[in-house]
């Protein structure tokens, strides 16, 4: 999001503290609509490497070492993020507190260092010693950065090392919590509430500008994405020439260094011959592939970079759950994303992929375990309950929005009929979105479904909003079948009430739908 998209979004307290962080002009005012005003003029300002360079040294000088370390974790942690926003401050936090523990399991073992050079150890660690008699001062840490860059040492191994050296512990909750504040303060998140949750957001403006401070010409999750298409011995050749001898054979180590050793990736593909690269660009075929090899390099970053592959853990044996996370471009056919995320292989594999992502949102997040009919002419999945009652659905991955056409409704009448005795209720329609009509189309189809049967139109955004909330609100419990029961769109507003009318039933005793 753009500071002007973020800004309708803030009451006036954290507007007028993001003011204050970028210098906007001294306001005279208490209405929020002043100093909205007064930031947007001030938009192109921001929008620079010395203000946002300028907002940096100012947050290192003014905050604690100790303080400033774990706010900068924490922006790290988002600017990782897609659309550099965070959905849920408490999950953030949460996450935050995670990958930091897990870090210093990490810290503690015996191979840590192993990949270092000893004397480079001893040098860093002398050094490190000396900082941390008295804490460490703005003008130490200064000298840190420096010697970090002259010995070649990355951020994962100055962490390891200052772990060792100064007995740090884990962050815990509340001082997650106090980074989050730390980097509101200083103007380098927005928080706001949408649906009851507290997004966390980096300003598009702001996040470009830090990516460059901080070295980040990949997002951690599209660098994962690009060296997963490279030969490990280019990873290892690339890590030499940075100072990281590559004492490891595991490829996913050798990536992780190269992330948090701020190896730029052109490194990488610099090593690659013009064949190589050229099969890499195959992966975006609708773009015009440049001839000059150091344009080819640039475009190739730009593209993995476009299309940053969410966080995901998975293993091989589960792609449900990669196909769940990209619902949303599974659902539009978004193929670039998805070659590029590696989520499918071919262009034919979408349907077959969004099937399974919603079968999965059905059985692992709303509670329901899916069946997949066999045969020919079936809907592509169910939900049977108790009672007769049986929930049908059909996906409709489509480049634009899809359109329920009368051969497309006699065709759902034959799978409603299939079903017969059972009431199907509802049937569901899935897809990236609706033409304006569809929702009249669907009523029509219901006048000619047995009584009680509804047909929804649900767009896969809109699914994904409902596992998510769901497993997050009622984890392990089953989401009652009436809050689908609904004929017409299905959005997020109409499932907001059915919600809160029928939420209540996840309590009740289980098969009672």
């Amino acid at each position: 999001m753009k500071i002007a998209d973020v800004l309708p979004q803030l009451t006036i307290l954290p507007l007028r503290r993001f003011a204050d962080a970028w210098g906007v002009s001294t306001i005279k005012s208490d209405k929020r609509d002043v100093f909205e005003q007064a930031i947007l003029g001030e938009v192109s300002r921001i929008d620079t490497d010395q203000a946002v360079l300028q907002r940096l040294t100012t947050f290192e000088r003014q905050l604690d070492y100790v303080r400033r370390n774990s706010a900068e974790a924490l922006l790290r942690l988002i600017l990782d993020e897609p659309n550099y926003a965070s959905a849920d401050d408490s999950d953030l936090i949460k996450r935050a507190v995670v990958a930091d523990a897990a870090f210093f399991d990490y810290a503690q073992g015996n191979t840590a260092m192993r990949h270092l050079d000893p004397r480079t150890v001893d040098i860093y660690q002398s050094v490190l010693e000396v900082a941390w008699e008295n804490n460490v001062s703005f003008d130490e840490y200064q000298l840190i950065k420096r010697l970090r860059r002259k010995l070649g040492v990355g951020r994962r191994d100055h962490r390891v090392m200052e772990i060792k050296v100064a007995g740090l512990t884990p962050i815990g909750p509340q001082e997650a919590e106090q980074a989050l504040r730390d980097l509101n303060y200083h103007g380098f998140v927005c928080q706001f509430k949408i649906r009851g949750h507290s997004q966390v957001v980096i300003p598009n403006e702001v996040a470009l500008r830090l990516r460059g401070a901080f070295g980040i010409s990949l997002q951690s999750s599209a660098y994962r994405n690009l060296a997963a298409k490279l030969p490990t011995s280019v990873i290892r050749e690339a890590l030499e020439e940075e100072k990281q001898p590559a004492i490891s054979l595991k490829k996913e180590f050798l990536v992780e260094r190269l992330i948090d050793g701020d190896v730029a990736p052109s490194a990488l593909l610099e090593r690659l011959d013009n064949d190589t690269l050229d099969e890499l660009l195959a992966n975006f075929p609708d773009q015009k592939r440049p001839a000059m090899r150091a344009v080819k390099i640039r475009h190739l970053i730009a593209h993995f970079d476009r299309f940053a592959s969410k966080s995901v853990e998975a293993a091989p044996e589960d792609p449900d759950k990669i196909y769940y996370a990209y619902l949303v471009e599974l659902a539009a056919r978004q193929y670039d994303v998805l070659r590029a995320a590696s989520v499918i292989q071919h262009d034919q594999n979408v349907d077959r992929a969004f099937e399974r992502g919603v079968r999965y949102a059905f059985s692992n997040s709303l509670g329901h375990p899916a069946i997949q009919f066999t045969g020919s002419a079936h809907a592509d999945g169910g939900v049977a309950a108790k009672n007769g009652r049986m929930v049908l659905w059909d996906c409709k991955s489509a480049l634009r929005p899809y359109a329920l056409t009368e051969p497309k409704c006699a065709q759902f009448l034959q799978y409603v009929a299939r079903e017969a005795p059972n009431v199907v209720c509802p049937f569901l329609v899935f897809s990236c979105g609706f033409t304006d009509d569809s929702s009249a189309r669907a009523l029509a189809l219901k006048a000619n479904c047995p009584p009680g049967t509804e047909i929804a139109l649900m767009t896969a955004a809109d699914l994904k909003w409902l596992a998510d909330r769901w497993s997050k609100d009622y984890p392990n419990k089953r989401l009652p079948l009436d809050v689908l029961a609904h004929s017409g769109f299905l959005n997020t507003e109409v499932l907001e009430l059915r919600l809160k009318l029928f939420a209540g039933q996840a309590q009740a005793k289980e098969g009672v739908t």
